[in-house]
């Protein structure tokens, strides 16, 4: 059931057992936001249902990409997502997921005049918390923290059709020999006291 994450899921099935909900818990993730650029002009230059059909498509694509490299959508932010992978290999399946989105991103048009939208990503690991947040009426089940943050926030510095990725990312990912690690530099990112030193991912050859 891809209407909610594989975590939420346990959560869902531990509750209807126990009646309790799970504390909340701290795990290592390695966090990729997409964003959909020019998005806003776009809405403004075509009709409403072709506007919803062309962005389901893209987040549609985005969101089969995300569980084929072994993630999980957490949530839909605005027009991309956020997407969540865990364990020993999170940093290359985030990677070359965000390597797939945004080399398939002019491919998944209604149309063939909209084959141009561009998409932007920012990608981070690091440690994050899961757990319930809202009202005991209305009660999400997210990943939260800096780290989350800062993906977010690496991904509104990517240009379109380029990957931002922190030097946590680079580091865990430097290994593999289809990924490239460009311009390498250190941005100053709102909330963050340090600037915080990134790289511009792209798929070798």
């Amino acid at each position: 059931n891809r209407y909610v994450s594989p975590r939420l899921q346990q959560m869902v099935v531990q509750y209807s057992d126990t009646g309790a909900l799970p504390p909340p818990k701290r795990l290592q993730v390695c966090v990729l936001f997409t964003d959909i650029r020019g998005f806003t002009q776009l809405s403004n230059a075509i009709e409403p249902e072709l506007l919803f059909a062309l962005l389901s498509k893209h987040l549609a694509y985005q969101v089969d990409l995300v569980y084929r490299y072994g993630g999980y959508v957490d949530k839909y932010a605005g027009d991309g997502i956020m997407a969540v992978f865990e364990g020993p290999e999170m940093a290359y399946q985030g990677c070359k997921c965000a390597l797939d989105i945004i080399a398939h991103a002019g491919d998944v048009g209604v149309n063939p005049e909209e084959a141009d939208v561009a998409v932007g990503c920012g990608i981070h690991q690091g440690p994050a918390v899961i757990g319930n947040i809202g009202s005991p009426e209305h009660l999400g089940y997210s990943v939260i923290g800096e780290s989350v943050n800062l993906a977010a926030r690496l991904c509104g510095f990517a240009d379109p059709m380029l990957i931002i990725v922190s030097d946590s990312v680079q580091q865990a990912a430097q290994g593999d020999s289809q990924l490239r690690f460009d311009r390498p530099r250190s941005v100053v990112v709102k909330g963050f006291r340090q600037p915080v030193a990134v790289s511009e991912l792209q798929r070798v050859g």
